[in-house]
């Protein structure tokens, strides 16, 4: 008799130690700012357990998927619906982890994005058996993404529009230049032969600044012209 009682209060304490680790980790999981969740490897992929986080980020209590094992694949967007689908099948062939991201509607309507990690749990004979995984509500995380990718396709048209201003302004001084530049060579005024030698200066200064301009024309580069409009465009 002793050996059964002693068998017997070991059993006992065996199984109240079990349960209070499931206690535990029930309250450590349930605490998570995530839903974690088991689910069955088929076409709907079936819940088996939510946890109460799924009440706050999409307004399923886990009673409500206790009464419709389906709400999942049914509240899936129907956009992402067959990327998941195939990627769960593929982790389920290749028993490696997963991380997904999709979309997924709430029951008010609201579209909650949900970054989705998980594995694939074999069983003895090496079977997939089941999916144990971790969803965690991204909507403000690809909120923020969507916001600085618009911010960065406006600053890109503000800096091309900038840009084409200051093209059409550098053609516009480039064409002045050389407008004054023809004008210095073409009206030359007429000097008295005893002027010659002051002429011939004149003449040589004029075509030493025509040739000053038509290298700055040449050789700089259009963002080095200063121009009070085109420095106003530029700042």
């Amino acid at each position: 008799i002793a050996p059964l009682i002693g068998e017997a209060i070991h059993r006992f304490n065996v199984e109240a130690t079990l349960q209070s680790s499931e206690e535990k980790y029930r309250t450590l999981v349930e605490n998570l700012p995530a839903i974690t969740y088991t689910a069955r490897i088929d076409e709907n992929v079936t819940r088996l357990y939510v946890s109460p986080q799924m009440e706050s980020i999409l307004g399923f209590s886990p009673a409500d998927y206790r009464a419709d094992s389906g709400i999942w694949m049914k509240q899936l967007h129907s956009d992402d619906c067959p990327r998941v689908l195939e990627e769960l099948s593929q982790a389920r062939l290749s028993a490696k982890p997963f991380m997904l991201e999709y979309r997924m509607i709430a029951r008010d309507g609201r579209t909650v994005w949900l970054r989705d990690s998980g594995t694939v749990v074999r069983d003895a004979s090496g079977e997939p058996s089941y999916i144990q995984g971790v969803m965690y509500d991204i909507t403000e995380e690809k909120k923020t993404d969507e916001a600085l990718r618009s911010l960065a396709s406006e600053l890109a048209l503000a800096q091309e529009e900038e840009l084409r201003l200051l093209r059409a302004q550098t053609e516009r001084l480039r064409a002045h230049l050389r407008d004054v530049v023809l004008r210095g060579l073409v009206e030359v005024p007429h000097v008295p032969d005893d002027h010659a030698g002051h002429d011939m200066a004149v003449h040589h200064e004029e075509v030493e600044v025509s040739v000053q301009i038509e290298v700055v024309e040449t050789h700089t580069p259009a963002h080095a012209v200063e121009d009070p409009l085109v420095s106003k465009v530029g700042r």
